[in-house]
């Protein structure tokens, strides 16, 4: 349509209404896909600390486990299974420096009932042990609040 749009006035409307819908069409479909992603990402927000997998995140939001996984990196860039850990592991990071709770509990508040599992994981993340971060940061955040 675009190269006989100067042709005639008929051939432009064709050309715009064509454009129109079909920027119409892919402005839905990207709300959409938002859409499922912010209710993912609600969802295991909202969960965190319990156990879930990734198939009961897309059964919340209506989608197959696959088409939510791949909306899901389209439009984070990264996988469900990250995004969890990501935001296990900062909820982590601020109990070890913001509370005294046993690193046990901790490991509970942020999903993990299995501990060992849960100081491999942070271990991995963080390059230390959990006590290791805790009085790494946990005495830098007293100190600078003193400040």
């Amino acid at each position: 349509y675009f190269r006989d749009a100067p042709d005639s006035i008929g051939n432009t409307v064709t050309w715009l209404f064509s454009a129109v819908t079909a920027l119409s069409v892919f402005l839905e479909e990207a709300r959409r896909s938002q859409n499922y992603t912010q209710q993912a990402c609600a969802y295991v927000l909202e969960h965190l600390n319990q156990e879930f997998t990734r198939q009961d995140i897309a059964d919340h939001v209506h989608l197959s486990q696959n088409h939510l996984a791949r909306l899901f990196r389209k439009e984070t860039g990264m996988s469900i299974s990250d995004f969890i850990l990501q935001e296990r592991m900062k909820r982590a990071f601020r109990l070890l420096t913001g509370t005294k709770l046993a690193v046990g509990d901790i490991a509970l508040k942020c999903g993990y009932e299995n501990y060992s599992y849960f100081l491999t994981l942070f271990r991995r993340v963080s390059g230390m042990t959990p006590s290791q971060y805790r009085e790494k940061y946990g005495a830098q955040s007293t100190n600078t609040k003193g400040e």
